[in-house]
């Protein structure tokens, strides 16, 4: 016998777990550090996993460009992707380096990640209504550089924003502290807070890292922990977090950057 399934009922959340390998190549003209690239490379391979789940379709983030005292700067919008990454095994990390009398394109050496990246994969779509503006950001910035953000909302919302830094230690900067509340009401003023760029480690010149607004329709709380030796508050477990918030309760904004002592 065969069933039909109503076209409006959604297949059920899956989490398919893929192999990938994600690179990064150290060109010459790059000041990337090691530790930098390595950030990337499984960067890519966390990219490359949900396109294998997703289609490339669902897996491109969307760029948007927003103004901030009259400069522009670029986002990206995780939102409109139907596929979050659950989790992330890495297995495997080194270096490839060019052979002799390979072309000018294979000159430089690059580092791989290979990891198992699980993907959970959702039949939702995206709620449009339920949106953002975040002001403030840009992709460089001076060491010890102060910035501003805000976010207005199209509708009442949770906000919490997370600093992932490149060692994959995720904190919590919005709401400062752990019982404030964080919701933001469409109707007032967008709520600003600074933030003060500084590279973590005084050996660095460079350092690479995303600030993540997570706007929710309803309280998912994520608390901060201040115990830095807390191994759990690292990526992993944010991308748990936010996998688990159904795609049409939640408006996820990226802002990746770099803090250069230049």
């Amino acid at each position: 016998m065969t069933v039909c399934v109503p076209a409006c009922v959604a297949v059920p959340e899956e989490i398919v777990t893929r192999r990938v390998r994600g690179e990064w190549t150290l060109s010459p003209e790059s000041d990337a550090s090691p530790k930098e690239a390595f950030f990337r490379a499984q960067n890519e391979a966390r990219r490359k996993a949900i396109l294998a789940v997703c289609g490339e379709r669902v897996s491109s983030w969307d760029t948007l460009l927003s103004q901030a005292d009259g400069q522009a700067y670029s986002g990206v919008v995780v939102t409109n992707s139907v596929g979050v990454v659950h989790s992330f095994k890495e297995l495997r990390r080194g270096w490839t380096f060019p052979r002799a009398g390979e072309t000018e394109a294979h000159e430089s050496p690059s580092v791989f990640v290979e990891a198992e990246v699980s993907v959970k994969k959702s039949a939702e779509e995206p709620d449009p209504a339920f949106t953002a503006l975040v002001s403030g950001g840009k992709s460089v910035y001076r060491n010890g550089e102060e910035d501003t953000f805000s976010v207005k909302v199209a509708q009442d919302a949770y906000l919490t924003v997370f600093w992932l830094n490149q060692d994959f230690r995720a904190d919590v900067v919005f709401p400062e502290h752990r019982w404030e509340s964080n919701l933001i009401r469409a109707e007032k003023k967008a709520p600003e807070f600074s933030l003060v760029f500084e590279i973590s480690s005084p050996r660095s010149k460079r350092e690479t890292g995303t600030l993540f607004f997570v706007l929710t329709k309803q309280p998912y709380p994520f608390l901060k922990n201040d115990d830095n030796r807390n191994s759990e508050q690292n990526r992993e477990r944010l991308e748990r977090w936010m996998a688990d918030i159904p795609l049409r309760e939640r408006f996820i904004y990226a802002v990746p950057f770099v803090i250069t002592k230049n």
